[in-house]
């Protein structure tokens, strides 16, 4: 029989809104075991919430459990030897993927699998296609009702497969044959969608011989990079497809000629920039940021990953798109965020093990209603600063003033506008001179400072007032 051995922790787990006001947003959903890495959030019409990774309940990491919360309370389905890293029910299977060898049932019965197994029939059984030892299995999905693996394999059925595979009848078929990966390892496919009639698959890749990495279309014969593909060796983690685009998340910079950071989006023809980018912990585009899951609710576009800004505002690996404006919470959550699911209209969050200077069990869930930002960036057209190296602001965000340091070899006149273009300061600084604004007075939000002899804002950078 399938193991679900129910874990009393019902009343533990009755969350109300007061917290809220004390804790943040956000509130611990006391998942048992613990785990020292990343989850993968999922729903499943007859297990509930399912939290699957590295998860352990007898610091046994070689026997991962997959804890299951419905109706108040958590149960765990066990029994996998290996690594589990998703699952997902097709049909009336529930299919489990990873890097594993075998499924012990609760009698002790100990079925080998290769990588893949699936329940249905009240019992386990392995399905074949993967050999152990070729490959994980990193992701499952169904698009157009049809069932997908994906992942860093070599074969599939022992066809030549190159991590993308479609199960057809009782097979598996390989989707094209991407490109190998210096040094001629199979590419590692994240995540996988129909946008426009067209699948898209996105990952650790390279369409050699143009180099185009990170994301790739299958045209039906071949697969080929959408727009040039990611610059600079970036991968793709996630996609999503909103207001009519097709977003991709990952980890990639603007410093190659990419047109986001960790983050944009594509119309069909091509790429642009969502918002002000995700952004490191200084506020910037020079640093590292990742994107690792996006999640439509609400009319919003949630995204978590390892970044500390979203489009100027602080947003702590964890924020919204709105189609024009980045928001943040306000939350302050710990070692990146990796993935978002909406259970019985409540967001769950795979997040670090502090959220609001709270200890966590990595998963948490938000109390607070609808989901609105405490800050919110200034909408899409405001134009970015075109000379940063004459005109810096520090710091930012600032509390009582900031400093602004101009470079140029001519006076500056300058104002300062808030969120719905009044102006709340000017002033003027001369060549090459640094100065200190009072911005102690005014309100808390975001803020553009411009170069005010330029109608068009030739120089122009946002600072957020705490």
């Amino acid at each position: 029989m399938l193991d679900l051995s129910v874990v009393l922790s019902v009343a533990a787990l009755i969350l109300t809104a007061s917290p809220a006001s004390a804790q943040g947003n956000w509130v611990d959903a006391d998942m048992p075991g613990r785990t020292p890495g990343s989850l993968r959030l999922r729903v499943d019409p007859e297990l509930g919430l399912m939290c699957i990774g590295n998860i352990t309940e007898t610091n046994n990491f070689a026997a991962p459990i997959i804890p299951c919360y419905q109706n108040g309370a958590w149960s765990i389905l066990r029994g996998f030897r290996g690594t589990v890293t998703d699952a997902l029910r097709f049909g009336d299977t529930l299919f489990v993927c990873g890097y594993f060898y075998a499924v012990v049932e609760s009698d002790g019965d100990s079925i080998p699998v290769n990588n893949l197994a699936a329940y249905y029939d009240n019992g386990w059984h392995a399905i074949e296609g993967f050999e152990y030892g070729n490959g994980a299995i990193r992701r499952l999905k169904v698009l157009d009702n049809e069932l997908y693996a994906l992942g860093p394999f070599l074969e599939a059925d022992g066809q030549l497969c190159h991590g993308v595979a479609k199960r057809v009848g009782r097979q598996w078929v390989p989707v094209g044959l991407l490109p190998l990966t210096f040094p001629f390892n199979a590419p590692d496919i994240r995540d996988a969608i129909i946008y426009q009639g067209s699948l898209y698959v996105c990952g650790t890749l390279d369409l050699a011989p143009n180099s185009a990495d990170g994301i790739a279309r299958f045209n039906g014969q071949d697969w080929e990079a959408p727009g040039g593909g990611l610059l600079g060796g970036g991968h793709g983690i996630a996609m999503a497809v909103y207001q009519d685009e097709l977003y991709l998340g990952g980890s990639f910079s603007l410093g190659p000629g990419n047109a986001g950071h960790a983050i944009q989006k594509w119309n069909g023809s091509t790429w642009s920039a969502v918002g002000g980018h995700l952004r490191d912990a200084n506020n910037t585009t020079s640093g590292a940021a990742s994107c690792y899951s996006l999640f439509e609710h609400e009319g919003k576009l949630l995204a978590a990953g390892g970044f500390q800004y979203a489009g100027g505002v602080p947003a702590q690996t964890f924020g919204y798109w709105d189609g024009t404006h980045w928001c943040g919470t306000g939350d302050v959550i710990s070692n990146g965020s990796h993935s978002i699911a909406l259970y019985n209209d409540t967001i769950f969050l795979a997040s670090g093990r502090w959220v609001n200077g709270d200890s966590t069990n990595t998963v948490v869930k938000w109390v607070s209603g609808a989901m609105q930002g405490s800050v919110c960036s200034e909408p899409v057209g405001m134009e970015e600063a075109s000379h940063p190296s004459e005109f810096i602001i520090s710091p930012n965000p600032a509390s009582s003033s900031l400093t602004l340091n101009w470079s140029g070899t001519t006076a500056l006149r300058y104002l300062i506008t808030d969120g719905l273009g009044r102006t709340v300061r000017t002033g003027q600084l001369p060549p090459r001179s640094m100065g200190a604004i009072n911005v102690g007075d005014l309100a808390a939000g975001l803020y553009h400072i411009r170069e005010a002899d330029q109608d068009n804002g030739m120089r122009t950078a946002r600072f957020l007032k705490e």
